[in-house]
C-alpha cells in the first residue's frame, strides 16, 4: 500500500499500490480504466492519473480555479500517478526496460455479482469438472475474443447462493460451499442473465481466472512439510491450447483407477485433490526408471 500525506488539506491515507489491494469498486474501476487504455482511447499517462484521482477519491471542484493553481493542481496530479507505476513491474525487451502492468492476481476481488457468488481466492472450492467447463471457455475467449465464450465463463464460476446457508454453516456438515452445487445443466440459463451485465465487469473475472490459471501452472502449494511445484503438471503444455492438457482424458483416467470413485465423484472432487493427485502419479513415474537403475 502507498501512504499519501498532504498536510496542507490535512490529507492522509493509504491507497492500493497493486491490483491484488483493490476493493470491489476499485478493482472495477481500475478495468474499466485498462479497457480505454488498451483500446487507445487514453493515454498510459491518462489511466495513471484517471487511477490515482479514483482511488484518491478526489471529486472535481465548481470553484473557479486560476490558470497558474489549476497548472499546479494538473502537476501535482501528475506526481502522485506516478506512483501507479506500482502496478507493473520493469521488463527488459530489445535492449531497453518498459514497464509492464501486473495483473497476475488470485484473489477473488468480485466476490459477488448480484445475487451470484464467485468461488473462493485462487479456486480452491471448485470440483474438478467445473474448473474443466470454465478453462474451456477461457481458452475459447482467449483464441476468439467472443463475448459468448466470456458470458460462459462467468456464468459457469458464479452462481446462487444455498439455501439457509447462514445456518447451515453451524451444522457439523457443513462443507463450506456457499454457491449451490455446480450443474453445467444451468449454465445456460444463468449465462442469458450475465450478458447483460456490463462488459467490464466481464472482463474483471476474466482477468482473475487469467491469474489463477497462471498459478495453476507455475505456483506452489504446501500439503504438510512438502511443497508441490504445479509446473510439472503442465511441463511442455502450451498457455492457450484448445485442450491439449487433457483434462476430459484425465477425469475418466482417474476414473478408472477409482482413486476419488467413479465418473461423476471424479467430476464433484475439489480442484486441489485432483492436482495433488495428479502430481503424486507423475512423481511416481519419474522415479521409476532411477530404481530400475539401482
Amino acid at each position: 500500500m502507498h501512504t499519501i500525506e498532504i498536510p496542507e488539506i490535512r490529507y492522509n491515507a493509504e491507497i492500493p499500490s497493486h491490483v491484488s489491494e483493490l476493493s470491489p469498486k476499485q478493482y472495477l474501476t481500475f478495468v474499466k480504466l485498462l479497457l480505454l487504455q488498451e483500446q487507445g482511447e487514453i493515454t498510459w499517462e491518462q489511466f495513471r492519473i484517471r487511477l490515482i484521482v479514483s482511488l484518491m477519491g478526489i471529486r472535481k471542484t465548481r470553484r473557479y480555479i486560476q490558470p497558474d493553481q489549476a497548472a499546479l493542481v494538473e502537476a501535482n496530479l501528475y506526481q502522485l500517478s506516478e506512483l501507479m507505476d506500482s502496478f507493473c513491474d520493469p521488463v527488459e525487451a530489445e535492449g531497453r526496460v518498459k514497464l509492464v502492468l501486473n495483473i497476475s492476481f488470485t484473489r477473488n476481488l468480485i466476490p459477488r455479482i448480484g445475487r451470484f457468488y464467485g468461488p473462493a481466492d485462487g479456486l480452491t472450492n471448485i470440483s474438478f469438472f467445473e474448473y474443466i467447463d470454465a478453462h474451456h471457455s477461457y481458452i475459447e475467449f482467449i483464441d476468439t475474443l467472443n463475448p459468448v465464450a466470456l458470458d460462459r465463463l462467468v456464468a459457469i464460476l458464479y452462481r446462487p447462493r444455498k439455501w439457509f446457508a447462514g445456518l447451515r454453516s453451524r451444522l457439523n456438515s457443513w462443507d463450506g460451499q456457499l454457491r449451490i452445487h455446480y450443474n453445467d445443466n444451468q449454465v445456460d440459463k444463468r449465462q442469458k442473465k450475465v450478458k447483460l451485465l456490463p462488459y467490464h465487469h466481464k472482463y474483471a473475472v476474466f482477468l482473475w481466472f487469467r491469474g489463477c490459471e497462471e498459478f495453476l501452472r507455475s505456483g506452489e502449494i504446501q500439503i504438510g512439510d512438502s511443497t508441490i511445484k504445479l509446473s510439472l503438471l503442465y511441463e511442455g503444455a502450451p498457455v492457450t491450447s484448445k485442450d491439449n492438457t487433457g483434462l476430459v482424458g484425465v477425469l475418466y483416467t482417474l476414473a478408472e483407477s477409482g482413486v476419488f470413485g467413479n465418473a461423476k465423484q471424479t467430476a464433484e472432487t475439489n480442484l486441489f485433490d485432483v492436482l495433488v493427485r495428479i502430481y503424486q502419479l507423475l512423481r511416481l513415474l519419474r522415479e521409476m526408471p532411477k530404481k530400475e537403475e539401482t
